[in-house]
């Protein structure tokens, strides 16, 4: 069922080329690494043990509250704490430059809009700004099939976070309906069963049901 699901997300992307994939790949690019409840659930030490040096941020009902123009202090305060530890980028899909502009240049951080999730396009420019390979980045967002899809299919590891707000659009409601259903299985874990080597801190909540920024330069 979560192949089925899944075609037809890519499908509604413009992306129907890409559908002719092994199942075992398609499987694999559905698990995140790591879910936790919010960002500030994740556990730096622990990621950085893993050897991971730079963040990659979705930013609405990731950082931002998706009603909200810019984030909450809390959150503001939890990426100060990431400065001088972690590069860190935002790379939405969202449609608004001026709503990602106006969100990441509050937390100054540099940013790409528009960026097409799951293509791997803007996070690799963004790899490149870090100056890190894949495999040193945590790619991090709300999204199963736009953040963790794009974020496995690049070779980065993978978290998942809950939503900041509760959906209010149909078609949204829906598409959160196909994430739980594809994540409610015994090979994917989830935040009522962390792991002390996950990256995880020990709170966790049950999930609910090609422009580029002035501070990041040219793309």
């Amino acid at each position: 069922m979560s192949d089925l699901l899944f075609l037809y997300h890519e499908r509604r992307r413009g992306l129907s080329q890409k559908i002719f994939v092994e199942s075992s790949f398609r499987k694999s690019w559905l698990r995140p690494d790591l879910r936790v409840g919010h960002v500030s659930d994740i556990n730096l030490d622990v990621i950085s043990s893993k050897g991971i040096r730079g963040f990659i941020f979705d930013l609405d009902d990731t950082l931002v509250h998706a009603m909200n123009a810019t984030a909450d202090p809390a959150i503001a305060d939890w990426i100060d704490q990431l400065r001088g530890r972690f590069a860190i980028y935002v790379v939405s899909n969202n449609f608004s430059e001026r709503r990602v502009a106006v969100a990441s240049e509050d937390l100054r951080l540099p940013f790409f809009a528009k960026a097409g999730k799951p293509r791997r396009r803007f996070f690799r420019s963004a790899l490149r700004e870090m100056q890190l390979l894949p495999e040193q980045v945590a790619i991090v967002g709300d999204q199963l099939f736009t953040d963790i899809v794009g974020g496995n299919r690049l070779g980065a590891f993978t978290i998942l976070v809950e939503p900041l707000s509760k959906e209010t659009r149909w078609y949204r409601r829906w598409m959160r309906f196909v994430e739980n259903i594809v994540l409610d299985t015994k090979n994917n874990p989830g935040p009522g069963h962390p792991s002390p080597d996950d990256g995880a801190s020990s709170h966790h909540s049950p999930r609910r049901s090609s422009h580029r920024s002035p501070l990041g330069g040219p793309p």
